[in-house]
């Protein structure tokens, strides 16, 4: 005898009632049931299928963080979920972040990588929502950078074939326009932070023959006048390190996840993305 599918057995006692369907204990889960009648001795079997959820854990940054509330915070989110659909949960559950996304776009990190809109998340996947970076940062995150402790170190192991060593050091402004800065607190993704900056770090050594490059950046308060950022970089003609030290401060800003809270006279502000400064007041 054919069996109309290999979930169907045999049952020769068994008479057929088109109105019976078979039992069974609710799952914990929600569950869709289908019940399928066949016209031949056959037992009655039915199938179940369970809307399977996931469960992720998000960390916060910046002003998200200020938003929110919290430094992290885990859902529930259906299976094969993307990065849009986790944006468009926590705009629900936050109205202040929709209104926050019409200034600035909100960046959902998977890994290293800046997701997409459909790009799907997973329950073992390390998950950041951030604004658009801005500051600096370095293979060298610190309290505080001692300038004169790394450029002895730097100088002293001098190569051969070094004729330029060209020099960044970034500074707190104790002004903007006519405003008074009382302090810059940084704030830090460092387990993306480290690896993004030796990336930037190794590409500009590859593209432009450097000998040396080290970049350090500062962490947490910094008051007017303090050391925030150094990069050093070294080659055999100037050009090259020149070029490789405007390009590294351009990339760390655009590409690193570290930001700044200016607190200034007239209050306090994130600067996200290319310098835009948020009033932290708008988001709490």
């Amino acid at each position: 005898m054919k069996y109309a599918s290999s979930f169907l057995k045999p049952n020769s006692n068994a008479s057929f009632n088109p109105f019976t369907a078979a039992l069974r204990k609710k799952s914990s889960k929600r569950l869709s049931t289908m019940t399928s009648f066949i016209h031949s001795p056959v037992t009655l079997i039915t199938i179940f299928h369970a809307d399977i959820n996931m469960h992720v854990c998000v960390k916060y940054f910046s002003l998200i963080k200020d938003i929110t509330g919290k430094e992290s915070e885990c859902f529930e989110l259906p299976e094969r979920a993307t990065a849009g659909k986790l944006v468009e949960k926590l705009t629900e559950k936050y109205p202040k972040l929709k209104e926050i996304s019409e200034e600035v776009p909100i960046l959902v990190i998977v890994g290293e990588t800046v997701a997409g809109e459909d790009t799907p998340l997973s329950e073992d996947a390390e998950i950041a929502v951030i604004p658009p970076v801005s500051g600096g940062s370095s293979v060298s995150i610190r309290e505080e950078i001692n300038v004169e402790d790394v450029m002895r170190s730097f100088l002293s192991a001098h190569m051969d074939e070094e004729g330029a060593v060209a020099v960044f050091i970034g500074r707190v402004k104790g002004k903007v326009g006519d405003v008074c800065v009382k302090e810059l607190i940084y704030e830090v993704y460092e387990p993306l932070a480290q690896r993004k900056l030796a990336e930037i770090a190794q590409k500009l050594q590859q593209k432009y023959g450097l000998l040396r490059i080290e970049i350090h950046h500062a962490k947490g308060e910094k008051k007017p006048g303090d050391t925030t950022a150094l990069i050093i970089a070294s080659a055999n003609i100037r050009s090259k390190a020149l070029k490789a030290v405007e390009e590294a401060i351009e990339r760390i800003k655009k590409e690193a996840p570290i930001w700044k809270l200016e607190v200034r006279d007239d209050g306090e502000y994130w600067i996200v993305g290319d310098g835009k400064r948020i009033n932290r007041t708008k988001v709490r």
